[in-house]
Order: structure tokens, then sequence, then C-alpha cells
């Protein structure tokens, strides 16, 4: 199974003439969904090009991501990353843009690929500026929720629509899909994406939504798949990181402190 999902950024952001993604199959965000105030753009630009992924907030400075977004193909630190506050690519206002200043990622974080479970692709990010007016962090799922084949699960992202012409514009979009695996690893869970369509190339890093009584819940993160994004898709389960990601809190808290 390949890594998901890192793309080329279109001209829309003066960067690339490559195609940019969203989800396959999915309905573009509304201004009012929850999505749209705690999902973001995640920009990278290092020596093989720029590209796109996505992120969400989960404190007023951080967001969580893809490992593979925030480093290059030897696992080093990808300097120049930057959040991007907007549902749609075009006709950015500088205002919406946030530096990311730090990236930590997992010391088990693979970014050869050998493995084909618990790869650690995981990573939290700190940016400064604060959050723009109407975006808020997410809810995360409590970390004793029990996933079942064949629940139903919201996926979030940038990517293309479709795998084979890369066709897309940087928009923000949502696909509902089914567990396909809720074992898939220690670390992992599957879903189904053989039904039209869900998270593809550009959705790197995006979330994956758990609904409980209408209310969503953060709980994976997109990682890699098969195939056109037709087949399944492997999302990191974030309650399996939960003691990496608070020593990676502290670790960037004492960084800000003894400064």
């Amino acid at each position: 199974m390949k890594l998901l999902f890192l793309v080329s950024l279109l001209p829309l952001l003066n960067l690339s003439a490559h195609a940019t993604p969203f989800i396959v199959g999915g309905k573009t965000v509304s201004s009012n969904d929850f999505i749209a105030h705690s999902v973001v753009a995640l920009v990278s630009k290092s020596a093989s090009g720029e590209a796109l992924c996505t992120a969400s907030l989960v404190n007023t400075d951080l967001a969580i991501t893809a490992a593979h977004c925030v480093t290059d193909a030897s696992g080093n630190r990808i300097n120049e990353l930057a959040l991007v506050f907007a549902r749609t690519l075009k006709g950015i206002n500088p205002d919406k843009v946030r530096r990311v200043d730090q990236a930590l990622v997992p010391a088990d974080w693979n970014p050869a690929g050998s493995s084909e479970y618990n790869t650690g692709d995981v990573a939290l990010i700190h940016f400064s500026g604060g959050l723009p007016e109407g975006y808020s962090p997410s809810d995360l799922l409590p970390f004793d929720q029990e996933f079942q084949k064949g629940d139903s699960v919201m996926l979030a992202g940038y990517g293309i629509t479709n795998a084979v012409s890369e066709a897309g514009a940087g928009i923000l979009r949502k696909r509902e899909v089914k567990v396909l695996n809720p074992n898939y690893s220690d670390t992992e869970i599957e879903f189904d994406q053989s039904e039209g369509g869900g998270a593809c190339h550009g959705d790197s890093g995006g979330p994956a939504y758990f609904i409980i009584n209408g209310h969503p819940y953060l709980f994976g993160i997109t990682s890699r798949g098969a195939g056109n994004c037709d087949i399944e898709v492997v999302y990191s389960k974030i309650s399996s990181y939960s003691t990496w990601f608070q020593d990676a809190v502290t670790k960037i808290r004492r960084s800000y402190s003894s400064n």
C-alpha cells in the first residue's frame, strides 16, 4: 500500500503548474459546516517542489497531520510549511495564512515506507499568529471508542476528485465512507472506498470523524491507500499515539516557555 496523497500545487498559490486535488466523490464543505471551522490546508515547499496536504486543528496554536506531509523522503523536517485557513485556495488572503514553526513526528516514523503496518505516520505542528475568526479546534473522540466493520465515518480534505486525471482545484470537501477493517494494525484503521470515492492525493493528514448524537469527533489521520483511491484507505488512529502527542505538546510548550 502506497503513501497517500501528497500532491503538487497549482498556480493558485503561485507555486507550481501541477494539478491540485480534492476528496473523490465528495461534497463541497459549506461555510456553516463544522469541518470548515476546524480543517485547514497545509502547504509545503522543499527541494522536491511544492505540495499540498490537509491538517486538523486541535488547539488554538496546534494542528495534527501526517508525518509524510512535514518530512522529506529521508525523514528530515521540511522547513517551509504554512497553514491556509480557507475552504478554497483561490484568491488567498494573506491574513488567512499561518507559518508553521515546529513539526514533530514519532521516532518510529518510517519515510521509506518499507513497513505495511504501524508506520508512525502522524505529526503535531505548531503555528504562530493565532486562529482567524470563526475557527476552533476539533473535539477528539473518547479513546475507548470501539469501531465495527460497516460503521460510517466522515473524511475531509483538499485532495483530487479523479485519481486518473488528477482533476481538481484545492477545494475543501467531505465524504462518508464505511469502516472496512477496524483492526488493520495496532495503530491504524482501514476504510472502504470501493463505492465511489473517499480520500485521495492531497488529502494526506486530513481528518476522519465519527459522529455521535450529531456531534463530530476527530479520531483519524489520512496515511495511505491503494489503486486509484477506489479500493481502501488507511488512517492512523490518534488514540494509539495519545502518549506521544502528550509528550510532543509538552516539548512544544517547554520550547516556548524557555524563549
